[in-house]
């Protein structure tokens, strides 16, 4: 330690010359560094999954997915709306333009 402040006592200007070109050669690294940290999420889909304990498949249908899709079907862009029904269960898919 004491070596290099004696180094930094007797060459002032080495010793800035050096700092200077440790921060221009960051900023350029920097500056082509290609991280984005909010990217562009386009992820056009809705998924909805319904428990209904122990229902069969045409009650989920009736009483919940039918509504769904006419309600997500009225929304704008949407391209395609699709439905898996099972025993206690349903999944509905909506995919926008």
């Amino acid at each position: 330690m004491k070596i290099i402040i004696q180094f930094a006592v007797k060459n002032p200007v080495t010793l800035t010359m050096v700092i200077l070109a440790l921060f221009l050669l960051g900023k350029i690294s920097y500056d082509r560094l290609s991280v984005d940290l909010l990217p562009d999420l386009n992820n056009p889909r809705l998924f909805v999954e319904i428990t209904a304990g122990e229902n069969s498949p045409e009650e989920i249908e009736k009483q919940f997915v039918k509504g769904i899709e006419s309600m997500a079907m009225r929304q704008s862009d949407v391209r395609e709306v699709s439905s898996l029904v099972k025993a206690g269960s349903a999944r509905i898919t909506v995919e926008y333009a």
